[in-house]
């Protein structure tokens, strides 16, 4: 197998995209650059790669593999986060999506490249990341940011105050994370998040609660889809019934529409097209009422695990 992957490579002047997902056939890659025939991947526009050292992070940079549009790796145990700077800023002119796992994390938290050098980026995914988010303010044109088990009071503290403008971001997924209390935040991040964030029109992220949701409601008015699983919330952010009279959650009148219209709620998101749900504390009454309002709402799930 080994030997027809590697004369099929060397045989293609139109290779684009190579995923290599075990050790050896990544070694053949690259025992092809060492051979001398960087030029067969001259055209390459997607590398995935199952991790990286050192020397082959060289040859990357120095291969003039300038047509890579996507980028996918795992950084090899040991490595940190300057070791991958001068491959980034070799391929910042022409890199549209990047996915890096970093495997453990560091005991202190490490800087990213400047997203200077990033300027093309549209879709970053970062795993197991410790350090701080600003970088994403110089990447003019990215949309969507996904965090994977990263350390969020780390990658959000006091960031948006610094920044000379904020981002155009359209797209915040957060699987996992942390923050330095556990897993459920200070209120404060969620506030820092909707600051720097306050183009979003997607959010995934995780252990909201009734306080939270009403941060994000507030501060991001666009929101078009909203996953938020794993949460300990209560009907009150479907229908803000708990600073009104009962009459507020009556169906199928016109002052249920219009008290629902002023609840800092989830009814508050008139763009609302995509809403998931998953806490134990909401009921079929809070989704029925509450959602009367979301006129655009085309796909809902609600899961209320025990």
């Amino acid at each position: 197998m080994l030997v027809f992957i590697r004369h099929l490579i060397l045989n293609s002047s139109v290779l684009e995209g190579l995923h290599c997902q075990l050790p050896s056939r990544r070694h053949e890659m690259f025992g092809i650059m060492e051979a001398g025939r960087p030029d067969v991947f001259q055209k390459l526009k997607s590398l995935s790669s199952i991790s990286l050292n050192q020397e082959e992070m060289e040859m990357l940079s120095n291969n003039g593999i300038n047509k890579l549009r996507s980028l996918s790796f795992t950084l090899y145990s040991g490595f940190r986060v300057p070791t991958i700077h001068p491959l980034l800023s070799s391929l910042g002119q022409t890199l549209e999506s990047l996915e890096i796992d970093f495997v453990t994390l560091p005991r202190v938290p490490e800087p990213f490249p400047s997203g200077i050098d990033l300027v093309h980026i549209k879709h970053l995914t970062l795993k197991k990341f410790y350090g701080s988010i600003h970088f994403v303010s110089h990447m003019a044109n990215i949309e969507t940011l996904c965090l994977e088990d990263a350390n969020l009071s780390v990658a959000f503290h006091d960031e948006a105050s610094k920044f000379q403008y904020r981002s155009g971001l359209k797209s915040l997924k957060i699987f996992g994370g942390r923050g330095s209390t556990g897993r459920f935040l200070f209120p404060a991040l969620y506030h820092e998040i909707v600051r720097f964030f306050p183009r979003l029109t997607k959010l995934r992220m995780e252990y909201f609660t009734d306080s939270t949701i009403k941060i994000i409601v507030e501060g991001l008015p666009d929101l078009e889809e909203l996953d938020i699983p794993n949460g300990i919330y209560s009907d009150v952010i479907l229908t803000g019934a708990d600073d009104r009279n009962e009459n507020a959650i009556e169906p199928n009148t016109q002052k249920c529409a219009e008290v629902l219209e002023k609840a800092e709620c989830l009814a508050d998101l008139k763009r609302l097209r995509k809403l998931v749900l998953q806490s134990p504390k909401i009921t079929d009454i809070g989704v029925r009422h509450g959602l009367l309002s979301c006129f655009e709402l085309r796909s809902l799930s609600v899961d209320t695990p025990m």
